[in-house]
């Protein structure tokens, strides 16, 4: 099993990560354990990847490790944004029936704002994470990271414009969805 570490200088969102092999789809997932906040888990940083005023629909596998027994946790996909220099936390997805006994399918839509501007023209960021927000100490899984640009509803032919990450490599892939 590899773990992924911060790298000195990066945001830490208090989490370890790594790739084992109860799936979701395919042979492998993301392990996120080793929490201390309820808002720590893997991250990505989308700033270079979504556009101002593009609707993209985010789909992501969560559940709960087999040794986190629980009744029902709230698990959620949060994006962080620095626009003009105001940060803005909002929620992507959510579910509060993630269990240890199955995958959970988390859905939603996010739409950078109009005055979105990245580097290098501009300073501005987006950072996507999926936290367990009941509390901090479970452990879980995240498996099939997927986002697609849409046109706020499903996408006819299917649009495959976005990013997509499934762990199948037995990596983290590239930090994709590891700690920063």
């Amino acid at each position: 099993m590899k773990t992924k570490q911060p790298a000195a200088g990066s945001a830490c969102r208090c989490a370890s990560v790594a790739v084992s092999n109860l799936e979701a789809t395919g042979s492998n997932r993301l392990l996120v354990t080793n929490r201390t906040q309820t808002f720590g888990g893997p991250g990505i940083d989308l700033t270079s990847v979504l556009a101002a005023s593009q609707p993209y629909l985010f789909k992501i596998a969560v559940r709960l490790s087999d040794n986190t027994p629980s009744a029902a946790d709230t698990v959620r996909v949060t994006m962080k944004s620095v626009i003009g220099g105001a940060t803005n936390f909002s929620t992507v997805a959510s579910s509060a029936t993630v269990t240890n006994t199955g995958w959970v399918m988390l859905q939603g839509t996010y739409t950078p704002p109009s005055n979105f501007s990245p580097p290098p023209t501009g300073t501005d960021n987006l950072f996507m994470s999926v936290e367990d927000d009941t509390n901090a100490n479970p452990k879980y899984y995240v498996d099939t990271f997927s986002v697609s640009a849409t046109n706020g509803g499903c996408t006819i032919p299917a649009d495959n414009f976005g990013i997509f990450s499934d762990f199948e490599d037995g990596t983290t892939q590239g930090s994709a969805l590891g700690s920063t």
